[in-house]
């Protein structure tokens, strides 16, 4: 008989959970969490979209006013409760100016808004862009956000309509596909996942 030496595993798990204790010890609330990755699982695995991941874990706890969380090692605190988002959002805001976004902008230009940019970066964007949002020019760019909303409830309608006739066409074809060459797929074969063969780069990653 040999016996296994569980040292090694040991000491993977007391680093991958090393920091799992650190909301506790806080008095704050945090949900079971895997080692090293913590609470976004999902989303690592392609099987969640981030946002989505969070919504999931902030609707789970309706009962609390805030919860903590681990992304890898990096932990990140959810608030609930509107007060206390006001709070942060006006009177301790010095505290909470970086949203812990990582992006790059030699990438994807477009990230580097208000939204993801950190310390005087975001400053200087703030200070640019605050004139804009003034009573007086948000209520001169209503119609268009009007006009905009509608056109948009439109397109979405007609879509609507697109794949409520896709579905009755497939019906009646037993490959499934439609005159514009797309397909109704089974969400159940595609782990809840509906989408068009259309041969764009994210249909064929799926379909792999």
């Amino acid at each position: 008989m040999f016996g296994f030496d569980h040292t090694p595993v040991s000491l993977l798990y007391a680093l991958g959970t090393y920091d799992h204790g650190y909301w506790a010890s806080k008095g704050v609330v945090s949900p079971p969490a895997w080692p090293f990755v913590g609470h976004i699982l999902s989303v690592i695995t392609f099987r969640e979209q981030g946002g989505l991941c969070f919504k999931r874990i902030y609707d789970a706890h309706k009962d609390l006013k805030f919860l903590g969380v681990h992304q890898f090692y990096r932990r990140t605190l959810v608030v609930r409760c509107p007060e206390l988002v006001k709070r942060m959002s006006t009177i301790d805001f010095s505290h909470f100016v970086d949203r812990g976004f990582y992006f790059r902008e030699d990438v994807d230009p477009l990230a580097g808004s208000v939204l993801y940019l950190r310390g005087t970066a975001w400053k200087r964007l703030r200070a640019k862009i605050s004139p804009l949002f003034s009573p007086n020019k948000l209520r001169a760019m209503f119609p268009l956000i009007d006009n905009t909303s509608k056109e948009f409830l439109k397109r979405v309608k007609n879509r609507c309509n697109l794949v409520a006739d896709s579905k009755r066409k497939a019906k009646s074809d037993p490959n499934g596909s439609n005159e514009d060459g797309a397909a109704i797929v089974d969400a159940e074969k595609t782990g809840g996942r509906i989408y068009c063969r259309c041969h764009c780069a994210v249909c064929l990653w799926l379909e792999e």
